[in-house]
């Protein structure tokens, strides 16, 4: 089965990686936007509005009355609108709603006039209101229709009066031998009067103003539609942003790019402190002493430097169960805490050294004194422990003698292990990378940094050491089996094997010494 991509193949599972680290986060951004977008659109105070429609029709008197000078005119539409937003409507519009007219300037604030110029002697005009309760929007559109056909009436009304008056006037200076002029007087006049009558409907009420169903803001449901599609975006572009910016090691295998070398093991977070050892957590130790020996088969490793970027990193994990599996594999193994400033390997071994590296590295005792047997079960190696805190450690473990010291011990075991302080830390473990056949880096998934890691690669390289590969901790569900790396069934569960009469025979395997260092 192949799962290799080409080059220009998008790897989807790896786009989707950030997405799936993140999940809680992207679900938490659709789930809380969209529901705090629907509850503050209830919260927030409703609007209604409501419109009435006016038919407008402009008036005029004969051509005739014109001509004598005699103009009568109610108005366009588009005149009538701009009477509607003026005070003296607002007053009007504010009597017929009871109110007192001192605040009728207040009532134009929601108003809102269209006119449809689609004809220019009969138009269309609109009133609408926009308020907080849909009965008082529709009051207000209701109540500013009837002023201005009030309004319209009265203008036009008063207009014809005085073009009959003038009538009138012209009529009295007409000779009264004026047979021709005195006729076409009275004509003028009666249709004058004839228009008159018929003012009252030049602004007529198609449709009057209802109070809305519902409100036109805010739209919760509409709101929490827009709330979900900005959700969506803002999680798509969150979770790559928040795995740039928390550039923690994420997985296992991207150790073997920030570091430029193999990937030995993935130890799973069941080998820390208060959790169980499982089957799991037994064989990725099995499978750092396999990688060991797979990826150095040409080099010599005499000596193993064990360290990490910083503290916590579990590196005292690694380095005391990578000696109980060499251990149990039939090396000669020698465990050496070179932590000056806090040492741990004799408490998770559960020895009591009476002296140690400090002593032998001033010459107090012999190495042979310092040295103690530690056997787990089947698991036997010497451990040349650290038993206080020294006062100039950076200069004990630079000195001549820390690298004579190595050089014997070296010759005594087939490998010896040295667990040393972070490399970003302090600077004591710096001597000891160059003075080792190889250098081990422990990092722990979601906990060390990437820029971490990639300056501890740098701090080796520049000290002349050698790399020989990267191991992760804290594997969330188990070492490499979650990973594909192995588990196609040649492994026994609990490490059951089979016994002479053929059935299960299970064989307990040594504790494991857990740490936090």
């Amino acid at each position: 089965m192949s799962g290799s991509t080409g080059a220009g193949d998008v790897d989807i599972a790896k786009a989707l990686e950030p997405y799936w680290r993140r999940r809680w986060m992207v679900v938490a951004i659709i789930v809380l936007i969209p529901a705090a977008v629907y509850g503050i659109s209830h919260r927030v105070a409703k609007t209604y509005d409501a419109a009435t429609t006016l038919l407008v029709r402009s008036t005029n008197a004969p051509a005739d009355a014109i001509t004598q000078s005699i103009s009568v005119q109610t108005g366009s539409a588009t005149a009538a609108a701009r009477l509607v937003e003026t005070t003296a409507t607002a007053r009007v519009a504010a009597q017929l709603l009871d109110e007192p007219q001192i605040d009728a300037a207040r009532l134009l604030s929601g108003i809102n006039v269209s006119v449809d110029d689609a004809d220019t002697n009969a138009q269309f005009m609109t009133i609408a209101f926009t308020a907080t309760e849909a009965q008082r929007a529709a009051d207000l559109a209701n109540a500013f229709a009837a002023a201005i056909t009030q309004a319209r009436t009265r203008s036009a009304r008063q207009a014809i009066d005085r073009s009959i008056e003038d009538l009138k006037n012209q009529r009295d200076e007409i000779e009264p031998t004026d047979l021709v002029g005195l006729a076409e007087n009275a004509s003028l006049t009666r249709q004058l009067e004839a228009l008159l009558s018929s003012q009252n409907g030049t602004t007529q009420v198609i449709e009057r103003a209802t109070p809305a169903a519902s409100p036109i803001s805010p739209r919760a449901g509409r709101n929490a539609s827009l709330g979900l599609i900005l959700a969506v975006l803002i999680a798509a572009a969150a979770a790559p942003a928040a795995d740039r910016i928390n550039r923690r090691l994420r997985e296992p295998d991207e150790l073997e790019g920030l570091t430029g070398t193999q990937l030995l093991a993935a130890i799973p977070d069941s080998a820390f402190p208060g959790r169980a050892p499982s089957a799991t957590t037994r064989e990725s130790f099995a499978t750092l002493r396999a990688s060991l020996r797979y990826f150095n088969l040409d080099r010599s490793l005499s000596v193993i430097v064990v360290t990490s970027p910083m503290h916590a990193d579990g590196k005292t994990t690694v380095a005391t169960n990578l000696a109980i599996a060499m251990a149990r594999d039939g090396e000669d193994v020698v465990l050496v805490d070179a932590d000056l400033r806090k040492p741990r390997t004799a408490a998770r071994l559960d020895a009591e050294p009476v002296t140690g590296l400090e002593s032998v590295l001033v010459d107090e005792v012999e190495i042979d004194d310092a040295l103690i047997e530690v056997g787990e079960e089947g698991a036997t190696f010497r451990l040349l422990a650290s038993t206080s805190p020294a006062h100039n450690p950076t200069v004990l473990l630079g000195s001549k003698r820390m690298r004579e010291l190595l050089a014997l011990l070296s010759e005594s075991a087939s490998v010896v292990i040295v667990d040393t302080p972070p490399l970003l830390a302090v600077s004591d473990a710096i001597p000891l990378v160059s003075a080792a056949s190889g250098v081990i880096l422990v990092a722990q998934v979601g906990q060390t940094k990437a820029d971490a890691i990639r300056r501890t690669t740098k701090v080796v390289e520049s000290a002349e050491g050698t790399l020989i590969g990267a191991v992760a901790t804290g594997v969330k569900g188990g070492g490499f089996a979650s990973y594909g790396y192995y588990g196609y069934g040649y492994g026994y569960s609990d490490h059951e094997l089979e016994s002479p009469e053929g059935g299960r025979a299970k064989r307990r395997l040594p504790p494991l010494i857990r740490s936090k260092g």
